[in-house]
């Protein structure tokens, strides 16, 4: 899970960063309101790609189990 942070975290940094400062839509960009925007919005992208991530392992490992105990593999 900590590469998943890891990644989240950059690949927000990359996104937002690409959006403030070559979107156009601010005419004097600076770094310290790119900052204060990472910090405003990052954590709740970072919460929400891992809950993602969460989701689909706990999904991954239920239906391995299901096609485990239908292969005959593993008793229920």
């Amino acid at each position: 899970m900590s590469f998943t942070l890891l990644a989240s975290a950059l690949s927000f940094a990359i996104s937002n960063g690409a959006f403030y400062w070559l979107g156009g839509r601010y005419a004097n960009p600076h770094v310290a309101e790119y900052v204060a925007r990472l910090w405003q919005w990052g954590p709740l992208f970072v919460r929400t790609t891992l809950s993602y991530v969460a989701v689909a392992l706990a999904a991954y490992a239920v239906l391995s189990r299901v096609a485990a105990v239908r292969r005959g593999g593993v008793q229920a």
